[in-house]
């Protein structure tokens, strides 16, 4: 049998995707009216110098998920090796070298938040409310890339249920609530969560 391109695409009839549940219909469009329920108890700049400061910090978070990845990678191989000395060597380089990359973001998101938000956006007052919440991010990101990278080894090394459980004890215990007071309760606003 020859390869041919027409044998990638599976016969599907228009009929059974339009049978399909909408994205929107689910979980998707909750997101949307939690977002829009936001949007009008913090006002719609803040909401917007939000998004550009998630931008920038999903971008951040690049090196230290890299790393980790590797880390988790090089645990799980090294610990099945039963060389557990060399998995502990490779998990202190990734967090060393996760703090380093994540560090020197962290040092220009303190010095020029100014100028990384202009990449970004020209709303003057988008960028006065993003600044301290870009310079928060910045103090930030040392603790993020030493917890993301031994979040990765921890998953690597097999131990799935601690991460799991720190995560979501972070999430809704600390983080929820924090940001429903600041923002609703006290109306902080940009600078409370």
């Amino acid at each position: 049998m020859k390869f041919h391109p027409k044998h990638l695409v599976l016969p599907i009839d228009r009929r059974d995707i339009q049978k399909c549940p909408d994205p929107c219909s689910s979980g998707y469009s909750w997101e949307l009216e939690q977002g829009a329920a936001i949007a009008t108890m913090i006002g719609t700049r803040e909401v917007a110098a939000t998004e550009v400061v998630f931008t920038i910090m999903q971008a951040s978070f690049l090196p230290a998920a890299g790393f980790g990845i590797a880390c988790a990678t090089l645990a799980g191989k090294f610990l099945g090796e039963k060389n557990p000395d060399q998995a502990e060597v490779s998990i202190f380089e990734a967090v060393r070298w996760s703090v380093v990359f994540m560090g020197s973001m962290g040092l220009f998101f303190l010095l020029f938040p100014t100028s990384i938000l202009s990449f970004f956006t020209n709303d003057r007052e988008v960028i006065r409310l993003g600044i301290f919440t870009l310079r928060i991010l910045g103090v930030v990101q040392f603790s993020d890339a030493i917890g993301m990278t031994l979040w990765f080894a921890l998953s690597g090394a097999g131990n799935t249920r601690y991460p799991a459980i720190a995560e979501m004890i972070i999430a809704w215990g600390f983080f929820l609530p924090a940001c429903y007071i600041t923002v609703v309760i006290t109306g902080v606003g940009i600078e409370g969560p």
